[in-house]
């Protein structure tokens, strides 16, 4: 089989590479598609000679999808240190209600 064209080494000399490649690729424009960023998608082909004289060629394939990214956390630190998801400068609503009663008091 005589090649000449990139994509006739893909579809026909590695069998299986043009469906891994397609593969990727989907999961690449599907979160990209999704707005989660940009995407790429590298077929790298590292070429060598055999001791015998013939060339090998080893593809690689590398996608790069767009991280969707984890959900972001605002958290305070409390007057010991530790994380809270309480902003210790702001009163809480039973310190409100305490205010609120002795001052309705009088």
């Amino acid at each position: 089989m005589k090649i000449s064209l990139v994509s006739q080494l893909i579809a026909e000399a590695h069998e299986g590479l043009d469906e891994i490649a397609s593969v990727e690729l989907s999961r690449i424009t599907e979160a990209v598609d999704a707005g989660h960023g940009d995407g790429e998608l590298v077929i790298k082909i590292k070429v060598q000679r055999d001791p015998s004289g013939a060339l090998v060629l080893t593809p690689q394939i590398k996608g790069k999808a767009p991280n969707r990214g984890a959900p972001r956390a605002m958290l305070f630190r409390d007057p010991d240190g530790s994380l809270t998801t309480e902003d210790p400068r702001q009163m809480t609503m039973g310190a409100v209600v305490a205010f609120s009663s002795k001052k309705g008091g009088n």
